[in-house]
Protein backbone atom coordinates (compact mmCIF):
# COMPACT_ATOMS: atom_id res chain seq x y z
CA UNK A 1 0.00 0.00 0.00
CA UNK A 2 1.35 3.74 -0.62
CA UNK A 3 1.43 5.32 2.71
CA UNK A 4 2.02 8.79 1.42
CA UNK A 5 2.75 11.06 -2.11
CA UNK A 6 4.98 9.59 -4.09
CA UNK A 7 6.50 10.60 -7.67
CA UNK A 8 8.34 7.98 -9.62
CA UNK A 9 10.60 9.66 -12.17
CA UNK A 10 10.65 6.78 -14.51
CA UNK A 11 8.68 3.85 -15.40
CA UNK A 12 5.80 1.62 -12.74
CA UNK A 13 4.81 -2.36 -13.87
CA UNK A 14 2.60 -4.25 -11.64
CA UNK A 15 2.56 -7.92 -12.04
CA UNK A 16 2.07 -11.19 -10.62
CA UNK A 17 -1.28 -13.18 -9.59
CA UNK A 18 -1.93 -11.77 -5.78
CA UNK A 19 0.28 -8.61 -6.21
CA UNK A 20 -1.90 -5.29 -4.98
CA UNK A 21 -0.83 -1.22 -5.76
CA UNK A 22 -3.57 0.32 -3.10
CA UNK A 23 -3.03 3.85 -3.56
CA UNK A 24 -4.72 4.60 0.07
CA UNK A 25 -5.83 8.15 -0.25
CA UNK A 26 -2.75 8.97 -1.84
CA UNK A 27 -1.33 10.38 -5.33
CA UNK A 28 0.98 8.68 -7.27
CA UNK A 29 2.80 9.90 -10.26
CA UNK A 30 4.35 8.33 -12.47
CA UNK A 31 6.62 10.05 -15.01
CA UNK A 32 7.40 6.92 -17.64
CA UNK A 33 4.73 4.68 -18.61
CA UNK A 34 2.32 2.01 -16.12
CA UNK A 35 1.23 -1.30 -16.59
CA UNK A 36 -0.52 -3.62 -14.29
CA UNK A 37 -0.77 -6.97 -15.48
CA UNK A 38 -0.87 -10.84 -14.60
CA UNK A 39 -3.35 -10.74 -12.23
CA UNK A 40 -1.94 -7.62 -10.25
CA UNK A 41 -4.42 -5.40 -8.77
CA UNK A 42 -4.79 -1.32 -8.24
CA UNK A 43 -7.23 -0.52 -5.53
CA UNK A 44 -8.39 3.26 -5.92
CA UNK A 45 -11.58 3.23 -3.74
CA UNK A 46 -11.33 6.46 -1.91
CA UNK A 47 -12.03 10.06 -3.20
CA UNK A 48 -8.15 11.53 -3.16
CA UNK A 49 -6.48 8.20 -4.53
CA UNK A 50 -4.89 9.69 -7.76
CA UNK A 51 -2.65 7.78 -9.92
CA UNK A 52 -1.08 9.97 -12.56
CA UNK A 53 0.86 8.52 -15.79
CA UNK A 54 2.58 11.62 -17.75
CA UNK A 55 4.60 9.01 -19.70
CA UNK A 56 3.48 7.49 -23.17
CA UNK A 57 0.39 5.38 -22.18
CA UNK A 58 -1.36 3.47 -19.07
CA UNK A 59 -1.87 -0.26 -19.60
CA UNK A 60 -4.18 -2.85 -17.38
CA UNK A 61 -4.11 -6.58 -18.70
CA UNK A 62 -5.85 -8.71 -16.89
CA UNK A 63 -8.41 -11.38 -16.79
CA UNK A 64 -12.38 -11.43 -16.08
CA UNK A 65 -13.05 -9.56 -12.96
CA UNK A 66 -9.60 -8.52 -11.70
CA UNK A 67 -10.67 -5.34 -10.76
CA UNK A 68 -14.34 -5.47 -10.21
CA UNK A 69 -14.83 -3.26 -6.99
CA UNK A 70 -11.09 -2.28 -6.71
CA UNK A 71 -12.05 1.21 -8.72
CA UNK A 72 -14.35 2.45 -7.49
CA UNK A 73 -13.40 6.19 -6.15
CA UNK A 74 -10.52 8.47 -6.91
CA UNK A 75 -8.64 9.42 -10.91
CA UNK A 76 -6.73 8.00 -13.14
CA UNK A 77 -4.97 10.86 -15.23
CA UNK A 78 -3.36 9.85 -18.43
CA UNK A 79 -1.30 11.93 -20.39
CA UNK A 80 -0.53 9.71 -22.84
CA UNK A 81 -2.64 6.48 -24.74
CA UNK A 82 -4.33 4.33 -22.29
CA UNK A 83 -4.68 0.39 -23.23
CA UNK A 84 -7.00 -1.68 -21.92
CA UNK A 85 -5.93 -5.61 -22.55
CA UNK A 86 -8.19 -8.26 -21.61
CA UNK A 87 -11.25 -8.57 -19.57
CA UNK A 88 -9.61 -7.01 -15.97
CA UNK A 89 -11.14 -3.59 -15.95
CA UNK A 90 -14.24 -2.59 -13.91
CA UNK A 91 -14.29 0.89 -12.88
CA UNK A 92 -17.49 1.95 -11.33
CA UNK A 93 -18.23 4.29 -8.64
CA UNK A 94 -17.43 7.59 -8.91
CA UNK A 95 -14.15 6.55 -9.93
CA UNK A 96 -13.01 9.03 -13.73
CA UNK A 97 -10.55 9.02 -16.24
CA UNK A 98 -8.88 12.48 -16.71
CA UNK A 99 -7.46 12.35 -20.44
CA UNK A 100 -4.59 15.37 -19.90
CA UNK A 101 -2.01 15.06 -22.52
CA UNK A 102 -1.03 18.19 -24.08
CA UNK A 103 0.15 19.63 -27.73
CA UNK A 104 -0.80 17.88 -30.51
CA UNK A 105 -1.76 14.78 -32.06
CA UNK A 106 -3.95 12.31 -30.88
CA UNK A 107 -4.80 10.57 -27.53
CA UNK A 108 -5.84 7.27 -28.21
CA UNK A 109 -8.14 4.91 -25.91
CA UNK A 110 -7.76 1.21 -27.10
CA UNK A 111 -10.07 -1.70 -26.12
CA UNK A 112 -10.32 -4.58 -27.89
CA UNK A 113 -13.60 -5.25 -27.09
CA UNK A 114 -16.48 -3.16 -25.19
CA UNK A 115 -16.31 -4.60 -22.25
CA UNK A 116 -14.08 -3.10 -20.25
CA UNK A 117 -16.24 -0.33 -18.58
CA UNK A 118 -14.45 3.28 -16.94
CA UNK A 119 -17.23 4.96 -15.09
CA UNK A 120 -16.45 8.72 -15.83
CA UNK A 121 -13.97 9.64 -18.24
CA UNK A 122 -13.42 13.55 -19.22
CA UNK A 123 -11.13 14.72 -21.99
CA UNK A 124 -9.15 17.63 -20.19
CA UNK A 125 -6.12 18.30 -22.45
CA UNK A 126 -5.68 19.52 -25.54
CA UNK A 127 -5.01 16.71 -27.48
CA UNK A 128 -7.44 15.16 -29.69
CA UNK A 129 -9.12 11.50 -28.86
CA UNK A 130 -9.24 8.55 -30.86
CA UNK A 131 -10.96 5.72 -29.09
CA UNK A 132 -11.90 2.03 -29.83
CA UNK A 133 -14.78 0.19 -28.02
CA UNK A 134 -14.95 2.27 -25.39
CA UNK A 135 -17.64 1.90 -22.28
CA UNK A 136 -18.46 4.93 -20.10
CA UNK A 137 -20.84 3.57 -17.39
CA UNK A 138 -21.07 7.47 -15.97
CA UNK A 139 -20.69 10.35 -17.72
CA UNK A 140 -18.46 11.59 -21.08
CA UNK A 141 -17.65 15.01 -21.22
CA UNK A 142 -14.90 17.49 -22.90
CA UNK A 143 -14.06 20.01 -20.53
CA UNK A 144 -11.43 21.65 -22.86
CA UNK A 145 -11.86 24.79 -24.73
CA UNK A 146 -9.30 23.51 -26.92
CA UNK A 147 -10.49 22.68 -30.76
CA UNK A 148 -10.05 18.76 -30.18
CA UNK A 149 -11.73 16.08 -32.51
CA UNK A 150 -13.18 13.07 -30.46
CA UNK A 151 -13.35 9.91 -33.07
CA UNK A 152 -13.94 6.27 -32.36
CA UNK A 153 -13.69 3.37 -33.95
CA UNK A 154 -15.46 0.27 -33.00
CA UNK A 155 -18.64 0.79 -30.78
CA UNK A 156 -19.30 3.48 -28.10
CA UNK A 157 -21.59 2.49 -25.00
CA UNK A 158 -21.91 5.72 -22.93
CA UNK A 159 -24.41 5.05 -20.32
CA UNK A 160 -24.33 8.91 -19.01
CA UNK A 161 -24.43 12.32 -19.89
CA UNK A 162 -22.36 13.94 -22.77
CA UNK A 163 -21.28 17.39 -22.68
CA UNK A 164 -19.20 19.40 -25.06
CA UNK A 165 -18.19 22.35 -26.22
CA UNK A 166 -18.61 23.63 -29.23
CA UNK A 167 -15.26 23.74 -29.91
CA UNK A 168 -15.19 20.40 -30.04
CA UNK A 169 -15.93 18.29 -33.20
CA UNK A 170 -17.43 14.83 -33.22
CA UNK A 171 -16.55 12.03 -35.31
CA UNK A 172 -18.32 8.75 -33.84
CA UNK A 173 -19.23 5.48 -35.94
CA UNK A 174 -21.59 2.95 -33.72
CA UNK A 175 -22.98 5.09 -30.47
CA UNK A 176 -25.37 2.87 -28.12
CA UNK A 177 -26.68 5.43 -25.72
CA UNK A 178 -28.03 3.62 -22.79
CA UNK A 179 -30.83 4.96 -19.99
CA UNK A 180 -30.06 7.06 -18.86
CA UNK A 181 -27.67 8.67 -21.15
CA UNK A 182 -28.28 12.09 -22.70
CA UNK A 183 -26.22 14.36 -25.07
CA UNK A 184 -25.62 17.96 -24.62
CA UNK A 185 -23.35 21.10 -25.97
CA UNK A 186 -22.35 23.10 -23.52
CA UNK A 187 -21.88 26.98 -24.78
Amino acid sequence: AVTGPMTLAGNLSVSGAGTTLTLGGHRVNVGGFFTISGGATLVSTQTADTLDVRGPYAQFQGTAGDHAGLMTAGALLVAGDLYLDGDGVDMSGTHRVALTGTGTGTQTIFSSTPARPLQDVRLEGTRSLAATNLTVRGTFAVTTAAPVTVSSFGTWQLGGAVTSPATASWALTTVQLDAPASIAAVA
